[in-house]
């Protein structure tokens, strides 16, 4: 999900099953050289972090 706040920030929100998941996206090599050089296409730095959903839903 994306949402694009009024001063232009954009906030990405994904929702992964496991950790491991994630890695293993994290690695898929056309990822890895677009947020390589994801800079060259930002005015600022990415501000990004990692937190943990509590889901009523079942693992």
């Amino acid at each position: 999900m994306a949402l694009e706040h009024e001063d232009g920030r954009l906030f990405l929100y994904e929702v992964w099953r496991s950790q491991e998941d994630l890695d293993l996206h994290s690695q898929y090599p056309p990822l890895r050289e677009f947020l390589d050089g994801i800079d060259e296409y930002l005015a600022e730095p990415v501000d990004g972090y990692f937190d943990t959903m509590i889901s009523p839903y079942p693992a």
